[in-house]
């Protein structure tokens, strides 16, 4: 054991921190690229075919695919017990087989869902004398390269700010006067900016290198290359257009707290201490100002930093472990009332902690809130054995008048078969949780192994090191003097004259149960449910959505008035990031006029004037103000990050599969109305939007024949025209860098159809033709995206649950409010969301509880080698079962899946005192005792070690109960629960399991003495 803590000692020093387990979901992404191409183009063309090809993956459960306008991403579900990296190669292997997607669409980039790749910490920079392309250049080419070398940081990605691109923008009237096409001049900049090798010269005894260069070297070489001679004339790149040095067209404006900034997002590696990375980072910016790599007027602002949240959880677990220890050891003190005695108890803490450790390292368990809470939950139950063995040994001691090392010997002999038992029981509670599937196996795995060899390494100590030292040092303890007394010997006098009654009224004792089972079944349908906590970590989501076409200066004007109306109303707000006109993915942009996010952090629940919710109440009467804009917004709270409950993160979501877009839009709009009349629902929205404006171009293949035209140049020509097409690089010797150099029409001259019919189109035999002379062009609206499932098309129908409601219960209202909904035969309608998630992990959570039942009174029937008396002691689950219902219904906390977990774990801990009891019964018929009177002389010996060991446990489960601190809410109800439990169970247990062993074996209770009348 020596040995083991002073390993626990070293790997604790070395373990990561983070806030959850390191989980990887059973999923796999496919994500496709066509540029332009509308979201019925990209499902036909792409998200067929890749639904076809991955959908026969080995042990796939779910292929479900989004389509966007230039974008297919399809995710791959697998069973949570699937090797994820087999299924990445698998996926992969079959994506290699598919070769027949447009030539033009991007290489499918095939990746897992990965939450350690999410950013550990993102830093804004800003500026007022610097501009958004200078602001991008110094942050991506100077700023982030000083960051690396710091340990455990994987990647950087800059977000914001723009790109500075070189624009050739031509006046489509002088490309018509001198019939010259856009291909043309794209063949000739690249033509004219090259460098390539010409081979080598020998002069004398020298060898020299032939190199043509002729790259750009400035805006005028761009703007004198001749595109073309017209009568002996030629024509320059500058007499056709415009050449700017300028930025791209991302049209995505990035603010922190009303200012435009460029973001930097830090990614650690996937086993790496994300407090001392983010603390490595933040440690380099300090340096960096002062030093003068970041100047003056930048200023920094931290949008979201993880380190902080992970160090206020894992301090507030730490402190709920410390104090739960604490309050265990005084308790024991009381019980005891000898220091010495008391730290032979106490000392099984320390060593089982640092043997956990140890084991935590093995199994590659860092320290996170998950495995802090199972030490936590367990910091009562590693002083049980011990508890029970000393008590033990004490009573041999001090009643049997036996010597100390007799009385270690004799009283650790006789209590260990029922120690060895008690605890495994608790094992077998818990391995069953090992044996299923699910989201929840993912998040507490950590916990239960934890639990797990912090209970083994307590039963060693216990059998070991407790009687070691007992035979040792309690010798200095004081003795116990024959007339003193101990409140135990009160309290076991009047357990004794409350037990007697008991036993005679046994049967009524078992009325008793079924009334409360009674009760509990009410409670627990009166408590509500959900999924798991909801944590408060000061994060809230705003979205914002116009109507599709609404031009980017519309959404940004509202959003700038939100933000200014937001920063003034609530001074809790510490960082306001907004992004309007699309989002930022790493180093991508997706572009969307019409929207808008905005993220907001607040200041630490120490310095906070009230709840998030207070918050959320003030930005949505601030978003009333606003509802007659247009714009349609959301406001909720922000899940934890990394933490996702299934496909969907919406507490209630409606599927409505079917093959036709109108008529799947005609039933989401039906059911959305339907729900809207359900109290508690709110953020209603549908994954269906035909508002999309869109002009297509129906060609006339006929006539486009005749002039030798085919649809694929049709198609480049107009994405070059519209979109613009990258020529040729352009390097800039001054900083190094290489810029794109895009050739694209005045957008200012398309504003219409009429403008695109006039697009000119040249055939490769020389001939010139507008757009308008071989198409229609036709206004028409079209999706915004388009969803599907296992290969059927589907609309979403979502909802949240406002603060303060169950969803379980809102699940139940929806179900009821759609009930008589009827649609056609080949159209369907599922009702999941968050309640999808609990009833997976519930029925997956059930059948772990029945099996850990059956290991419990399996185990229970070996030692015991009986049937009758496990099934005793099986009475006290229900007890637990009951607790943990009341607890919940008390204190106004759901079910949910991190109650289930607590109930399994009571299913093991309850029966605990239980076997102690009866085990002692069984020693006492033995030396000859009757079953009343065994009964009658045991349950006062084992009050005490019931009593102490009941009473450690809920005082050790007290801070995590009371959810004191910053992120402890994850832990509570699992904390209540337990205790709630171990509370009920206790108290019953001193008078059900003497009453039910009584009545299992046919105990007779003998009658009193008659009195004599005769005079």
């Amino acid at each position: 054991m020596v040995l083991f803590c002073g390993l626990g000692i070293f790997f604790l020093r070395e373990q990561s921190i983070d806030m959850l387990p390191r989980i990887i979901y059973p999923q796999i992404n496919v994500r496709v690229s066509w540029e332009g191409a509308s979201p019925e183009e990209i499902e036909t063309n792409i998200t067929r075919r890749v639904e076809t090809a991955v959908a026969s993956a080995e042990d796939a459960i779910r292929v479900v695919s989004t389509v966007f306008e230039g974008v297919s991403m399809t995710n791959v579900y697998f069973d949570y017990r699937k090797d994820m990296e087999e299924a990445l190669n698998d996926v992969r292997a079959r994506m290699d087989r598919v070769n027949n997607l447009p030539d033009d669409a991007s290489r499918p980039t095939v990746g897992k869902a990965d939450p350690s790749q999410m950013p550990v910490l993102e830093v804004g920079f800003s500026s007022d004398q610097r501009g958004e392309i200078e602001m991008n250049r110094w942050a991506d080419r100077e700023l982030a390269e000083f960051f690396t070398g710091i340990p455990g940081l994987a990647s950087i990605t800059v977000s914001g700010g723009r790109f500075r691109e070189i624009k050739v923008i031509f006046d489509p009237q002088l490309l018509d006067r001198y019939e010259i096409a856009p291909a043309q001049i794209v063949k000739r900049l690249a033509e004219e900016n090259i460098n390539l090798p010409g081979g080598y010269i020998t002069s004398g005894d020298k060898e020299l290198t032939v190199r043509l260069s002729a790259r750009y070297s400035s805006l005028d070489d761009i703007k004198n290359v001749i595109i073309a001679n017209r009568e002996g004339v030629p024509l320059r790149l500058n007499q056709l257009a415009q050449v700017l040095d300028t930025s791209s067209d991302q049209r995505v404006m990035v603010r922190i707290n009303q200012v435009p900034s460029v973001l930097l997002s830090f990614v650690k590696q996937p086993n790496a201490n994300t407090v001392e990375v983010c603390r490595g980072i933040q440690e380099k910016i300090t340096e960096f100002q002062e030093n003068g790599i970041i100047p003056p007027d930048i200023k920094v602002s931290v949008v979201n930093n993880q380190s902080y949240y992970i160090a206020n959880s894992i301090a507030s677990v730490s402190s709920s472990l410390l104090f739960g220890g604490l309050l265990t050891v005084i308790v024991v003190f009381l019980f005891l009332r000898s220091f010495i005695r008391t730290f032979i108890v106490a000392l099984a803490m320390p060593v089982s902690l640092l043997v956990t450790f140890f084991f935590m390292s093995m199994f590659g368990i860092n320290i996170n809130m998950i495995s802090l809470g199972g030490l936590v939950l367990g910091i009562g139950m590693l002083l049980d054995n011990s508890i029970v063995m000393l008590e033990n040994i004490t009573r041999h001691q001090q009643i049997k008048h036996e010597d100390i090392l007799t009385a270690a010997e004799e009283g650790s002999t006789e209590i260990g078969s029922a120690v060895a038992a008690s605890t495994l029981t608790n094992l077998a509670s818990v391995l069953p949780f090992i044996m299923i599937s699910g989201i929840a196996v993912l998040l507490f795995r950590d916990l239960i192994i934890t639990i797990s060899v912090a209970i083994i390494a307590s039963l060693i100590t216990a059998l070991t090191v407790v009687p070691s030292l007992a035979a040792r040092l309690t010798r200095f303890s004081r003795k116990r003097r024959e007339n003193e007394r101990h409140f135990m010997d009160g309290l076991a006098v009047l357990y004794l004259r409350l037990l007697k009654p008991a036993l005679r009224f046994r049967w009524g004792i078992v009325l008793v149960l079924l009334a409360l089972g009674s009760l509990t079944y009410l409670s627990l349908h009166t408590s509500g449910s959900e999924f798991l906590p909801q944590i408060d970590d000061g994060r809230i989501n705003i979205s914002v959505y116009f109507p599709q076409g609404t031009a980017l200066h519309v959404t940004d004007a509202l959003v700038r008035s939100l933000e200014s109306e937001i920063l003034a109303a609530d001074e809790d707000i510490e960082t306001l990031y907004s992004s309007t006109g699309g989002a930022w993915f790493g180093g991508n942009v997706a572009q969307y006029s019409n929207q808008a996010r905005i993220n907001i952090q607040l200041v630490s629940l120490a310095r906070r004037r009230g709840s998030t919710n207070i918050s959320i109440g003030k930005i949505q009467e601030i978003l009333r103000k606003h509802a007659g804009s247009g714009a349609e917004t959301r406001v909720t709270k922000a899940r934890l990050r990394g933490l996702r409950l299934g496909a969907t993160e919406e507490a209630l979501e409606i599927k409505i599969f079917g093959p036709e877009i109108g008529k799947l839009s005609q039933y989401s709009e039906e059911v959305l109305e339907r729900l809207r009349g359900i109290e508690g629902l709110t953020n209603f929205d549908t994954s269906l939007d035909l508002s999309r404006p869109e002009l297509q171009i129906v060609l006339d293949r006929a006539r486009l024949s005749n002039y030798g035209l085919s649809a694929e140049q049709v198609g480049d020509t107009v994405r070059t025209t519209l979109t613009g097409l990258v020529a040729t690089p352009y390097s800039d010797r001054q900083y190094g860098d290489d810029f794109d150099i895009r050739v694209i029409y005045n957008r200012e001259k398309f504003i219409n159809a009429q403008a695109v019919g006039n697009i000119l189109l040249t055939s490769p035999s020389g001939f010139t033709v507008r757009l308008g002379e071989v198409a229609q062009i036709e206004d028409a609206l079209g999706p915004v995206r388009i969803e599907r499932e296992n290969q059927s098309r589907l609309v979403r129908v979502v909802a949240d649950a406002a603060p303060g409601y169950s969803v379980g219960k809102l699940s139940q209202q929806a179900k009821e409010a759609l009930a008589d909904y009827q649609m056609p035969s080949q159209y369907r309608m599922d009702i999941g969301g968050e309640l999808e998630s609990m009833r997976e992990s519930n029925q997956a959570l059930f059948s772990a509880a029945l099996l850990a039942v059956f290991l419990v009174f399996g185990i229970m029937a070996v030692q015991f080698e009986s049937l009758r008396d496990p099934l005793v002691i099986m009475f006290t689950v229900p007890f637990a079962v009951m607790g943990a219902v009341f607890s919940l219904s008390i204190t106004g906390t759901p079910f949910s899946t991190v109650v289930f977990l607590g109930i399994i774990l009571l299913i093991g801990v309850a029966v605990n005192n239980g076997i102690v009891m009866v085990d002692y019964f069984g020693t006492l018929r033995r030396q000859g005792k009757s079953v009343y009177e065994a009964v009658l002389a045991g349950s006062p010996t084992r009050l005490r070690p019931v009593l102490m060991t009941s009473l450690t446990t809920i005082v050790g489960l007290l801070p995590m109960s009371l959810g004191v601190g910053e992120g402890s809410e994850m832990l509570v109800p699992l904390g209540r629960s337990v205790m709630g439990g171990m509370m009920l169970s206790f108290l019953l247990t001193l008078f059900v399991i003497p009453a039910m062993y009584l009545i299992f074996n046919g105990g007779k209770i003998p009658q009193p003495p008659k009195l004599n009348n005769a005079a």
